[in-house]
């Protein structure tokens, strides 16, 4: 199955970002292949705070950048389902950072889709240049 989505190129902070559904809603994600694993930041935990407090694991986590490195409160969730456009795909171990973390970059995005994201399709093609995004499975059976 494959699926095509744009990606926004936000030219001012350098960011690739990427609209995924989550619970019904389109959200917008940092795409940041440098990062592990994803990460959702406050604005994901303000939308779902009473699945995340009830679910959620209370952890801490650290957070790298180029400002240094953070150590934060969250909320790990055993899974999170996502959808790109019509192509449902499952995260494992997900941090939550709560309101008020100190490692979430300001704004509106929901979080940073790291390598975990890259890793839960058979193929992922950024095509840049169009500022396209593909997921593809294989079959059926990979989802």
């Amino acid at each position: 199955m494959r699926n095509t989505l744009p990606l926004l190129l936000l030219l001012a902070a350098a960011t690739v970002t990427v609209p995924v559904r989550i619970g019904g809603n389109v959200r917008v994600f940092v795409f940041d292949t440098g990062n592990a694993a994803t990460t959702l930041y406050p604005a994901y935990y303000e939308l779902f705070r009473e699945q995340v407090d009830s679910c959620g694991i209370e952890d801490t986590v650290r957070i790298g950048g180029f400002a240094g490195v953070a150590e934060n409160a969250c909320y790990r969730l055993p899974s999170v389902e996502f959808t790109l456009e019509d192509v449902p795909f499952v995260l494992r171990d997900i941090d939550v950072l709560p309101s008020g973390s100190a490692g979430a970059m300001a704004g509106s995005e929901a979080g940073s889709l790291g390598t975990d994201f890259v890793t839960a399709f058979d193929v992922l093609t950024v095509d840049y240049e169009a500022c396209r995004i593909r997921g593809e499975y294989r079959s059926a059976a990979d989802r």
